[in-house]
Protein backbone atom coordinates (compact mmCIF):
# COMPACT_ATOMS: atom_id res chain seq x y z
CA UNK A 1 0.00 0.00 0.00
CA UNK A 2 2.67 2.23 0.66
CA UNK A 3 4.65 2.02 -2.57
CA UNK A 4 1.26 2.62 -4.34
CA UNK A 5 0.51 6.13 -2.36
CA UNK A 6 4.44 6.88 -3.04
CA UNK A 7 4.01 5.85 -7.02
CA UNK A 8 0.67 8.65 -6.71
CA UNK A 9 2.23 11.12 -4.56
CA UNK A 10 5.66 11.10 -7.56
CA UNK A 11 2.71 11.21 -10.40
CA UNK A 12 0.58 14.16 -8.92
CA UNK A 13 4.32 16.01 -8.13
CA UNK A 14 4.87 15.45 -12.17
CA UNK A 15 1.41 16.94 -12.68
CA UNK A 16 1.81 19.96 -11.09
CA UNK A 17 4.99 20.83 -12.49
CA UNK A 18 3.44 19.63 -15.89
CA UNK A 19 0.66 22.16 -14.99
CA UNK A 20 3.04 25.20 -13.66
CA UNK A 21 5.54 25.03 -16.73
CA UNK A 22 2.62 25.61 -18.80
CA UNK A 23 0.65 28.02 -16.84
CA UNK A 24 4.13 30.33 -16.20
CA UNK A 25 4.52 31.93 -19.70
CA UNK A 26 1.18 33.41 -18.89
CA UNK A 27 2.76 35.26 -15.98
CA UNK A 28 5.07 37.30 -18.80
CA UNK A 29 4.75 40.39 -20.01
CA UNK A 30 5.14 38.60 -23.83
CA UNK A 31 2.10 36.08 -22.74
CA UNK A 32 -0.47 37.95 -20.68
CA UNK A 33 -2.72 39.53 -23.24
CA UNK A 34 -3.61 35.51 -23.88
CA UNK A 35 -5.61 35.85 -20.37
CA UNK A 36 -9.39 37.24 -21.06
CA UNK A 37 -10.05 40.23 -18.68
CA UNK A 38 -13.58 40.20 -20.00
CA UNK A 39 -15.76 40.00 -16.83
CA UNK A 40 -17.16 36.73 -17.60
CA UNK A 41 -18.07 33.24 -15.51
CA UNK A 42 -16.67 31.07 -18.72
CA UNK A 43 -13.10 33.49 -18.22
CA UNK A 44 -13.32 33.59 -14.64
CA UNK A 45 -13.43 29.38 -14.11
CA UNK A 46 -9.44 30.65 -15.10
CA UNK A 47 -9.23 31.83 -11.58
CA UNK A 48 -9.26 27.94 -10.56
CA UNK A 49 -5.55 27.45 -12.10
CA UNK A 50 -3.55 29.53 -9.99
CA UNK A 51 -5.83 28.97 -6.77
CA UNK A 52 -4.71 25.81 -7.13
CA UNK A 53 -0.85 26.15 -8.26
CA UNK A 54 -0.81 28.19 -4.94
CA UNK A 55 -2.32 25.48 -2.78
CA UNK A 56 0.53 23.39 -4.36
CA UNK A 57 3.24 25.98 -4.26
CA UNK A 58 2.64 28.64 -1.90
CA UNK A 59 4.00 31.60 -4.36
CA UNK A 60 2.45 34.03 -3.61
CA UNK A 61 1.91 35.75 -7.55
CA UNK A 62 -0.29 32.94 -8.11
CA UNK A 63 -2.64 33.65 -5.17
CA UNK A 64 -2.18 37.36 -6.32
CA UNK A 65 -3.95 36.55 -9.53
CA UNK A 66 -6.63 34.02 -8.38
CA UNK A 67 -7.76 36.43 -5.73
CA UNK A 68 -8.13 39.14 -8.44
CA UNK A 69 -10.38 36.56 -10.63
CA UNK A 70 -12.22 35.25 -7.56
CA UNK A 71 -12.89 38.79 -6.10
CA UNK A 72 -13.55 40.80 -8.88
CA UNK A 73 -16.58 38.10 -9.52
CA UNK A 74 -18.22 40.01 -6.62
CA UNK A 75 -17.27 43.34 -6.85
CA UNK A 76 -20.80 44.29 -8.20
CA UNK A 77 -23.09 41.33 -6.68
CA UNK A 78 -26.82 41.21 -7.32
CA UNK A 79 -28.96 42.83 -5.39
CA UNK A 80 -29.43 38.99 -3.61
CA UNK A 81 -25.38 38.99 -3.60
CA UNK A 82 -24.85 36.89 -6.16
CA UNK A 83 -22.07 37.46 -8.87
CA UNK A 84 -22.85 39.76 -11.67
CA UNK A 85 -21.51 36.93 -13.64
CA UNK A 86 -24.87 34.63 -12.61
CA UNK A 87 -26.71 33.39 -15.42
CA UNK A 88 -28.64 30.44 -14.12
CA UNK A 89 -27.11 27.98 -16.84
CA UNK A 90 -26.00 24.93 -14.99
CA UNK A 91 -22.62 24.40 -15.81
CA UNK A 92 -22.10 27.56 -14.09
CA UNK A 93 -22.81 25.75 -11.32
CA UNK A 94 -19.63 24.49 -10.86
CA UNK A 95 -17.58 27.45 -12.97
CA UNK A 96 -18.56 29.87 -9.90
CA UNK A 97 -18.13 27.75 -6.91
CA UNK A 98 -15.15 26.29 -8.38
CA UNK A 99 -13.10 29.62 -8.10
CA UNK A 100 -14.62 30.44 -4.98
CA UNK A 101 -14.32 26.96 -3.06
CA UNK A 102 -10.48 27.40 -4.10
CA UNK A 103 -10.16 30.65 -3.04
CA UNK A 104 -10.90 29.59 0.36
CA UNK A 105 -8.60 26.89 0.45
CA UNK A 106 -6.00 28.93 -0.70
CA UNK A 107 -6.59 32.37 1.64
CA UNK A 108 -8.66 30.16 5.05
CA UNK A 109 -11.32 33.70 4.24
CA UNK A 110 -14.85 32.12 4.51
CA UNK A 111 -16.19 35.12 2.37
CA UNK A 112 -15.05 32.77 -0.34
CA UNK A 113 -17.20 29.78 1.02
CA UNK A 114 -20.27 32.04 2.16
CA UNK A 115 -20.24 33.15 -1.57
CA UNK A 116 -19.86 29.28 -3.22
CA UNK A 117 -22.49 28.61 -1.15
CA UNK A 118 -25.15 31.01 -1.86
CA UNK A 119 -24.57 30.42 -5.04
CA UNK A 120 -24.72 27.21 -5.27
CA UNK A 121 -27.97 26.98 -2.96
CA UNK A 122 -29.48 29.91 -5.21
CA UNK A 123 -28.94 27.45 -8.60
CA UNK A 124 -30.79 24.74 -6.67
CA UNK A 125 -33.40 26.26 -5.83
CA UNK A 126 -33.98 28.10 -9.20
CA UNK A 127 -33.41 25.00 -11.72
CA UNK A 128 -34.21 22.22 -9.75
CA UNK A 129 -37.67 21.08 -10.91
CA UNK A 130 -38.60 17.44 -8.46
CA UNK A 131 -36.38 14.72 -8.34
CA UNK A 132 -35.25 14.10 -12.07
CA UNK A 133 -34.79 17.69 -14.04
CA UNK A 134 -32.80 20.22 -13.55
CA UNK A 135 -33.31 23.58 -16.32
CA UNK A 136 -30.00 23.83 -18.17
CA UNK A 137 -31.00 27.08 -19.26
CA UNK A 138 -34.64 29.42 -20.17
CA UNK A 139 -37.43 27.05 -20.58
CA UNK A 140 -34.90 23.80 -21.36
CA UNK A 141 -34.89 20.50 -19.13
CA UNK A 142 -32.15 18.35 -19.01
CA UNK A 143 -33.29 15.09 -17.53
CA UNK A 144 -30.40 13.84 -15.46
CA UNK A 145 -30.61 10.19 -13.93
CA UNK A 146 -29.01 6.76 -15.03
CA UNK A 147 -26.55 7.77 -17.17
CA UNK A 148 -28.99 9.57 -19.26
CA UNK A 149 -29.14 13.08 -20.75
CA UNK A 150 -32.28 13.92 -22.45
CA UNK A 151 -33.02 17.10 -23.49
CA UNK A 152 -36.80 18.79 -23.66
CA UNK A 153 -37.31 21.95 -25.45
CA UNK A 154 -41.00 22.25 -25.37
CA UNK A 155 -44.07 20.04 -26.68
CA UNK A 156 -41.60 18.63 -29.64
CA UNK A 157 -40.24 15.96 -27.66
CA UNK A 158 -36.63 15.02 -27.23
CA UNK A 159 -34.31 17.81 -28.37
CA UNK A 160 -31.45 19.31 -28.71
CA UNK A 161 -31.19 22.10 -25.83
CA UNK A 162 -29.66 25.64 -27.68
CA UNK A 163 -31.85 27.74 -26.15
Amino acid sequence: MVRGLDLLSAFWRHLSSRLIKRFDPLMTAVEADLIQRQRHVDFSVFGAVPLEIYVETKEQKYLDMGKFVSDRQWENPTPEGLTSETRFWIDDMYMITAVQVLAFRATGDSKYLDRAALEMVTYLDKLAAGERFVLSRSGCAVLLGAGQRLGSCGNDGVAACTA
